[in-house]
């Protein structure tokens, strides 16, 4: 016999029993809410990553899209802003070509200018020339074929004045003197007191002295002597 142990009533037990099953149930229940709860936690928690990652991938491409299109756009303007320097430069060389062609237009027009004065001054000057020469030259016809240059000046010098110019007028072909010369002098005095000299002998030739236009052209070696 135990006698410090009391036994319990079956019904009792069999209350206890059933309190322990439905605790027991009720932790079983709680547990897996508990898991529920957490896996629904977990599941929102990765579907709010899920979305974050995909908001950033997003929000990541946004960003990269803006950037290529600010690129693109800054890529443009730059282009622009090359052709607007490229048509500013192609135009100031233009500019630059076009002032250098009128620049030497007018060099060349200028040149042209100078070198036409210098011909009418020239023409002047012949001109001029050739009405001094016109004052001091005369023409002496009725001269023998035999007689030469050196014969003329020697003719003329000292007694009229200074020859400066003989000229015999001679067959282009044969060479042979024409009995026609022209006489200058260095003055129109000289060229005065020649006209006196009319109806002398030149080489047994009787000659006429008179007044004569120059003959373009006309030169002689009397003057310096070559004979």
């Amino acid at each position: 016999h135990f006698p410090h142990l009391t036994l319990k009533p079956s019904s009792v037990m069999g209350e206890e029993k059933k309190s322990k099953k439905e605790d027991k149930t009720e932790k079983k229940s709680k547990k897996e809410e508990d898991k529920e709860k957490e896996d629904k936690s977990d599941k929102a928690r990765k579907e709010e990553e899920k979305k974050s990652k995909k908001e950033k991938e997003e929000d990541k491409k946004s960003r990269k899209d803006e950037e290529k299109k600010s690129k693109k756009e800054r890529s443009r303007s730059r282009s622009r802003g090359r052709r607007r320097r490229d048509d500013e430069e192609e135009e100031e060389y233009q500019k630059r070509r076009d002032e250098e062609r009128r620049k030497k237009e007018e060099a060349v027009q200028k040149r042209e200018e100078q070198r036409q004065k210098e011909e009418e001054e020239q023409e002047r000057q012949k001109m001029a020339e050739d009405a001094k020469r016109m004052d001091r030259t005369v023409m002496v016809v009725g001269l023998s074929t035999r007689a030469d240059e050196r014969d003329v000046f020697e003719f003329f010098s000292g007694r009229a004045g200074v020859v400066k110019d003989v000229q015999i007028i001679r067959d282009a072909r044969t060479g042979k003197s024409k009995g026609v010369c022209f006489v200058e002098f260095s003055t129109a005095e000289g060229m005065v007191k020649s006209l006196s000299m009319t109806g002398q002998n030149i080489k047994g030739a009787r000659v006429q002295v008179q007044q004569s236009q120059v003959a373009e052209g006309r030169g002689t070696h009397a003057s310096r002597g070559k004979f």
